[in-house]
């Protein structure tokens, strides 16, 4: 089952094969895991550094970590500046 979100004012889809929800979980957990909560990560750090290339949210794009990250500020569990 997949999901999709429409994106630039409903003329575009956004195809996702996991919710935001569930990418918002993994990349929490790949931090708490790695023992980097309450840590400064830069959003390169997190998804493009080749130290991170195993993990399932490698060199995903913008458009993608933009909407985990809101997800992860909503919940009081990051803070982008």
């Amino acid at each position: 089952r997949g999901q999709a979100e429409w994106i630039q004012s409903g003329s575009k889809a956004l195809l996702l094969w996991k919710s935001i929800e569930e990418w918002a979980t993994l990349v929490y957990s790949f931090i708490q895991d790695s023992g980097q909560t309450g840590s400064i990560v830069t959003v390169y750090e997190l998804f493009y550094d080749s130290a991170n290339s195993q993990t399932v949210f490698y060199n995903i794009p913008e458009s993608l970590w933009r909407r985990i990250m809101s997800r992860l500020e909503e919940e009081g569990k990051a803070i982008l500046f």
